[in-house]
C-alpha cells in the first residue's frame, strides 16, 4: 500500500542521485563499466562533448531535468545514453 513516505523516500534518493548524475554522454554501443566511457561518440564539427545536466528538486517521487541538453553529434548511430 502506497503512502506519503513512499514519495518522500523517493524524493530524498532522487535528490541525492542528482548530485552525482551531472553529465550526459552518448555511446555508439554498450558503454561498459562505470567511468570507462567505452564506445563514446567522437568527432564532428563542432566536436561532440559530454553535456552538463541540472535537475529540479524531486517532487512526488519524480525528478525532472532542468532544461534541454543539446549535443553536437557527427553522422553516427547513438545506441546508448549514460549519466
Amino acid at each position: 500500500m502506497a503512502n506519503d513516505y513512499d514519495a518522500q523516500a523517493k524524493n530524498v534518493m532522487l535528490d541525492q542521485l542528482a548530485t552525482v548524475a551531472v553529465r550526459w554522454a552518448l555511446h555508439t554501443a554498450d558503454p561498459g563499466a562505470a567511468d570507462t566511457g567505452d564506445n563514446e561518440v567522437t568527432g564532428g564539427s563542432p566536436a561532440y562533448a559530454r553535456k552538463a545536466v541540472a535537475w529540479n528538486t524531486a517532487s512526488g517521487g519524480t525528478a525532472t531535468q532542468n532544461g534541454d541538453v543539446v549535443f553536437d553529434v557527427p553522422a553516427t548511430t547513438v545506441a546508448w545514453v549514460s549519466l
